[in-house]
């Protein structure tokens, strides 16, 4: 991060309010941000700098970037809020009264506008721009996320592009729906702050001793600041009043039991000012008023300027704050204010908006998990974020194509209710079929929600089991669940036409660490058989039967992963247990092309995981190796079979006990102590675990006599009926599910050192599996943004996308080996990753015209990037699920 974007961050995200409000030096150039402040805040974000440097930085930030920018007045002025200016002056630009970044800049601009929001600088670059025209601009109806003023990366985009992955309820203005319900209502708020009080980031990420308020408090006193400079910039009269009698009582408040008696006062006042005049949305037959601040003629708004008018009121009341401000008519003590209302601002957004740089799909899901956590009871906040979600993706006339995700529901009927109300949020017409079909482009996924097996975890983690106790199999209530919703789903597809049409394909995400393949195996393949089984689609005639589709199959996989070796035999397993096919996709798949040394390099060459997936892993890598054709050398293989044993026996046989007792079960393990009948038994993970309860019995009397039956077993592997009569292999299988001795040492965690030998093995197989994946067709849903902020990366240039198709490009190598999978561009959660489709592609396309290779020099030509571009823009268009004439691309 450069240096200016480093000391906006720490002035308007890291600075207490508190700090700054109990200083009281709104008469100070800097508000009350004093050098020991700034200091010790900066070095939290910013460790490579050193004390000194630091000191600097804020010197110069009070000589030179607290005044005007010089290339806009001779005679420079001073003021806090210039800083921001000298940045936004590189930064942004306007074209037909609209607000755009410039493409050179648009990485600087990404890196802090995600930790910020844009309308900060935006609303700061507008008004300075118009108090120098002498003009006040009275429309607020800028896009979401800016678009850059790139014209090549805009005639890739004017083609036409489709986001195939894309999750409805994380891709609205989840933060900015937060904050404007709690800036319109803070009346019974504590259960949900209790809530998120529970993972505040300045917890962890603040020196030790410094006080800060709880959140309610901060957002309690920002929403009485919000109110008073609302009244304030329309110069309604009783703002003084307020100020008097009001405000000041609330900021001075220590806690929030003092808050009592003025909280009912301002209560009453922004509900008496939000309906009679607040601007009301007529949603259903009712009204309702989105933010008291929305101001202007919003009638008949359009469904694309939808965001734009829920966002107006905040933009303009912070529009005329800096208006204000750079016009010398704000008092110095309001412009306090004004600071101290950003910063809180600010404090809540890092809660809501994954601004933190810690990897993984944990700390996601955390965010993912608050994404709705103020407007979950508001019945007007729910009905608007479908409807955001997706006319924010279409707003900007590019996307062509749209595939939402959305929960199956446990029975057809709610599943149907839930979709038709989606419909109906969304603003899809309910007219002729016909006619819906031409304006259609939005389309549904159904998603299993991966679950960790916590209930079984607690039952093995009970002390005193003995290795021969049965426990019920892995995710034994989880398997039932996804059964019933898939089971529910189908009939729903044959009940309803319509649905047929909408839903296009499953999919399963969430953590992947603690839900592998094998639990979704049998109810992909039973959906996979049964999912056009309806009796009488000739019968239906062609209006009908178009609705009567196969549904199409993808699945969140080798996004997040134990190791390279462990995301790899995720995404075998996820190929080989699910069947996926020709025209299948999976989600992210980041693990096929990241940098296999550096990883391992990064962590000192060493992984810690439960000895259960060190030994799957072990096994895998050896026999996937053989099945790929790679040739071992006598060293690797005896490293790879000597960890298999020491593994196996500390699971399996538990070799730290000197007796063994249950002589039967001893005896079928000792067979199953070879690397290649262990590995039969890891292939019959994907059938149903139910069938392996009493195996040899079962599986003798296995009749196919019911749907579910046809496809519990995973008859798509060669030659696995020969290794279910195999006692050893099944019994294997068993004990893996249902033995709870096997499970708990299983839990236990061990470290390897992995041998450059091993590593080198591991890039082998990375690099034959992309080509073998290739060679499938199955498709790839690369997800730019999401796998930059979840994933081992540190800037966009480093996502594998590259690494998978390179068509366009010139060769990064000289043997020429990229596989050239199919590859799509998405964006995931849009609203918690704060991007656009559109954005996702100027962030790649900027990325490779920037990189350089070993001598300094331009790696790729701007032709060769945007050649490379279209031709992955075709491919998304290619691994669309609904294929009709009406989508089209050139």
């Amino acid at each position: 991060m450069d240096n200016i974007r480093a000391v906006i961050d720490t002035l308007f995200s890291q600075i207490n309010s508190l700090e700054i409000l109990q200083g009281k030096k709104w008469q100070d150039i800097t508000l009350g941000v004093t050098e020991e402040m700034f200091c010790s805040k900066f070095l939290v974000e910013n460790r490579c700098y050193t004390l000194d440097q630091v000191r600097e930085l804020y010197h110069l930030f009070i000589t030179d970037w607290i005044s005007s920018p010089r290339e806009c007045f001779q005679s420079r002025e001073t003021d806090f809020f210039y800083v921001l200016l000298h940045f936004c002056q590189k930064t942004l630009t306007e074209k037909d009264y609209q607000p755009m970044c410039r493409f050179q800049d648009l990485l600087r601009w990404r890196m802090i506008t995600y930790k910020l929001g844009e309308d900060l600088f935006i609303t700061s670059f507008l008004a300075f721009n118009d108090r120098n025209a002498m003009v006040e601009r009275k429309s607020f109806n800028w896009p979401v996320v800016l678009m850059q003023d790139n014209p090549s990366v805009t005639h890739v985009l004017r083609k036409g592009v489709c986001d195939l992955h894309f999750h409805l309820r994380g891709s609205s203005l989840n933060y900015e729906l937060n904050w404007l319900s709690l800036m319109n209502d803070m009346k019974r708020r504590r259960t949900e702050f209790s809530h998120l009080q529970k993972c505040l980031s300045h917890k962890v990420s603040t020196a030790d001793k410094e006080k800060w308020e709880s959140a309610y408090l901060t957002t309690f006193k920002a929403y009485a600041i919000r109110y008073y400079l609302f009244l304030l910039v329309n110069n309604v009269a009783e703002a003084e009043t307020f100020k008097k009698e009001t405000l000041e009582k609330i900021l001075w408040c220590e806690d929030e039991f003092s808050l009592s008696s003025a909280a009912t006062y301002i209560n009453l006042q922004i509900d008496k000012y939000r309906f009679i005049h607040g601007y009301k949305l007529r949603i259903r037959e009712r009204s309702f008023c989105p933010d008291y601040a929305i101001v202007g003629n919003w009638e008949n708004v359009k469904c694309e300027n939808l965001a734009g008018m829920i966002l107006s009121g905040e933009r303009c009341l912070m529009y005329k704050m800096f208006h204000g401000i750079f016009s010398h008519e704000i008092h110095p003590e309001d412009k306090w204010l004004f600071y101290i209302y950003l910063l809180q601002k600010a404090q809540i957004r890092k809660e809501l908006v994954q601004v933190n740089e810690k990897a993984g799909f944990s700390n996601f899901s955390d965010y993912e998990r608050r994404k709705e956590i103020f407007i979950e009871r508001s019945w007007g906040y729910q009905e608007l974020i479908p409807k955001l979600a997706v006319s924010m993706a279409f707003s900007k006339g590019y996307l062509n194509y749209l595939e939402c995700r959305i929960t199956p529901k446990d029975t057809s009927r709610q599943l149907i209710r839930a979709v038709y109300t989606l419909e109906r949020q969304i603003g899809q017409r309910m007219c002729k079929k016909s006619d819906a079909e031409k304006t259609r482009k939005h389309y549904y996924i159904l998603h299993f929600i991966k679950q960790r097996d916590s209930r079984s975890d607690k039952l093995i983690r009970l002390p005193n089991k003995e290795k021969w106790e049965i426990i019920p199999c892995r995710h034994h209530e989880f398997r039932k669940k996804i059964k019933m919703q898939g089971k529910a789903t189908l009939e729903a597809l044959e009940k309803n036409t319509d649905l047929a049409e909408w839903i296009v394909g499953m999919d399963a995400a969430n953590s992947e660490l603690y839900c592998r393949p094998e639990v979704f195996g049998p109810i992909y393949r039973y959906m996979k058989q049964f999912c056009n089984s309806a009796t009488d689609l000739s019968e239906l005639g062609s209006e009908y039967y178009r609705g009567q589709r196969s549904l199409n199959f993808t699945y969140h996989v080798g996004e997040d992963f134990w190791d390279i070796t462990d995301g790899l035999r995720a995404i075998d397993e996820a190929i080989l247990f699910l069947n996926l096919k020709a025209g299948d996709r999976m989600g992210h798949a980041l693990v096929l092309g990241l940098d296999v040394e550096a990883y391992y390099k990064h962590r000192n060459c060493r992984v810690v995981m439960s000895k259960q997936n060190i030994l799957d892993n072990v096994m895998w890598l050896h026999r996937k190796a053989c099945t790929l054709g790679i040739q071992l050398s006598a060293n690797v293989s005896l490293e790879l079979r000597n960890t298999f044993t020491r593994f196996y026996d500390e699971v399996y046989l538990d070799k730290r006990k000197k007796k063994f007792s249950h002589d039967e079960m001893d005896n079928r393990l000792v067979h199953g102590r070879d690397i290649d009948i262990y590995y039969r038994a890891w292939l019959l993970r994907g059938d149903d675990p139910v069938f392996y309860h009493n195996p040899l019995r079962q599986l003798e009397e296995y009749e196919y006599d019911t749907k579910w039956n046809v496809t519990a077993l995973n008859t798509m592997i060669p030659d696995m009926n020969t290794s279910r009569l195999h006692e050893t292999v099944v019994w294997l299988y068993h004990y893996y599910h249902y033995n709870a001795g096997i499970r708990q040492r299983g839990e236990e965690r061990s470290e390897v050192l992995l041998t450059p030998d091993i590593i080198e093995l591991i890039k082998k197989v990375q690099h034959a599996m992309r080509r073998e994946i290739a060679s499938k067709y199955i498709g790839i849903e690369a997800n730019i943004t999401s796998n930059h902020l979840i994933g081992d990366m540190k800037r966009y240039v480093q996502h594998p996308i590259v690494q998978l198709y390179s068509l366009g490009l010139p060769l990064s190598d000289k043997k020429g080996c990229c596989p050239q999978l199919s590859v799509s561009i998405n964006t995931d959660d849009r609203g918690i990753f704060d991007t656009s489709i559109e954005d996702e592609y100027a962030l790649l396309a900027l990325a490779l015209e920037k990189e350089q290779d070993a001598n300094g020099n331009k790696r790729y030509m701007p032709r060769d990037v945007y050649e490379w571009l279209n031709n992955i823009r075709k491919l998304g268009f290619e691994q669309q699920f609904r294929k009709h004439g009406r989508v089209k691309h050139e």
